[in-house]
Protein backbone atom coordinates (compact mmCIF):
# COMPACT_ATOMS: atom_id res chain seq x y z
CA UNK A 1 0.00 0.00 0.00
CA UNK A 2 1.32 3.59 -0.89
CA UNK A 3 0.63 6.29 0.90
CA UNK A 4 1.08 10.32 -0.06
CA UNK A 5 1.42 12.71 2.08
CA UNK A 6 1.24 16.59 1.14
CA UNK A 7 2.58 19.15 3.45
CA UNK A 8 3.30 22.63 2.94
CA UNK A 9 6.52 23.40 4.57
CA UNK A 10 6.78 26.81 6.49
CA UNK A 11 10.35 27.75 7.01
CA UNK A 12 13.71 28.62 5.55
CA UNK A 13 15.76 27.29 2.94
CA UNK A 14 17.87 25.10 4.81
CA UNK A 15 14.98 23.31 6.26
CA UNK A 16 13.51 22.42 3.24
CA UNK A 17 16.46 20.76 2.22
CA UNK A 18 16.85 18.91 5.32
CA UNK A 19 13.50 17.54 4.90
CA UNK A 20 14.43 16.81 0.98
CA UNK A 21 17.52 14.93 2.08
CA UNK A 22 16.08 12.85 5.14
CA UNK A 23 13.10 12.11 3.04
CA UNK A 24 15.45 10.74 0.45
CA UNK A 25 17.53 8.62 2.77
CA UNK A 26 14.64 6.83 4.08
CA UNK A 27 13.91 6.08 0.77
CA UNK A 28 16.99 4.40 0.37
CA UNK A 29 16.87 2.64 3.39
CA UNK A 30 13.53 0.89 2.33
CA UNK A 31 15.15 0.19 -1.13
CA UNK A 32 17.76 -1.22 0.49
CA UNK A 33 15.82 -3.33 3.10
CA UNK A 34 13.34 -4.68 0.17
CA UNK A 35 16.07 -5.56 -2.34
CA UNK A 36 17.83 -7.76 0.50
CA UNK A 37 14.61 -9.30 2.03
CA UNK A 38 15.51 -7.71 5.84
CA UNK A 39 13.14 -5.79 8.31
CA UNK A 40 15.77 -6.40 11.00
CA UNK A 41 17.08 -2.95 12.70
CA UNK A 42 20.44 -3.85 12.84
CA UNK A 43 20.83 -5.89 9.44
CA UNK A 44 19.36 -2.53 7.95
CA UNK A 45 21.70 -0.50 10.22
CA UNK A 46 24.60 -2.28 8.86
CA UNK A 47 23.57 -2.25 5.18
CA UNK A 48 22.50 1.34 5.65
CA UNK A 49 24.72 3.62 7.68
CA UNK A 50 27.65 4.04 5.47
CA UNK A 51 26.10 4.41 2.71
CA UNK A 52 23.54 7.36 3.83
CA UNK A 53 26.55 8.94 5.12
CA UNK A 54 28.34 9.03 2.22
CA UNK A 55 25.59 10.02 -0.09
CA UNK A 56 24.26 12.70 2.08
CA UNK A 57 26.90 14.04 4.19
CA UNK A 58 24.86 17.07 4.73
CA UNK A 59 22.76 15.04 7.21
CA UNK A 60 24.12 14.59 10.68
CA UNK A 61 24.11 11.51 12.01
CA UNK A 62 20.96 11.44 14.77
CA UNK A 63 19.10 12.38 11.27
CA UNK A 64 20.37 9.37 9.36
CA UNK A 65 19.69 7.15 12.23
CA UNK A 66 16.13 8.72 12.49
CA UNK A 67 15.51 7.70 9.07
CA UNK A 68 16.43 4.03 9.94
CA UNK A 69 14.11 4.22 13.15
CA UNK A 70 11.09 5.37 10.80
CA UNK A 71 12.16 2.65 7.83
CA UNK A 72 12.04 -0.05 10.73
CA UNK A 73 8.74 0.92 11.85
CA UNK A 74 7.34 1.04 8.62
CA UNK A 75 8.43 -2.24 8.17
CA UNK A 76 7.06 -3.98 11.52
CA UNK A 77 3.77 -3.02 9.48
CA UNK A 78 4.22 -4.76 6.50
CA UNK A 79 2.39 -8.58 7.20
CA UNK A 80 5.23 -11.76 7.44
CA UNK A 81 4.32 -14.39 4.58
Amino acid sequence: MNIAIKAEIIGDDDLRNTIRLSNQACQECIDIGMKEHTFNKTRLHQLTYRVIRKSHPELNSSLVLSGLIITRLGFSQIPRL
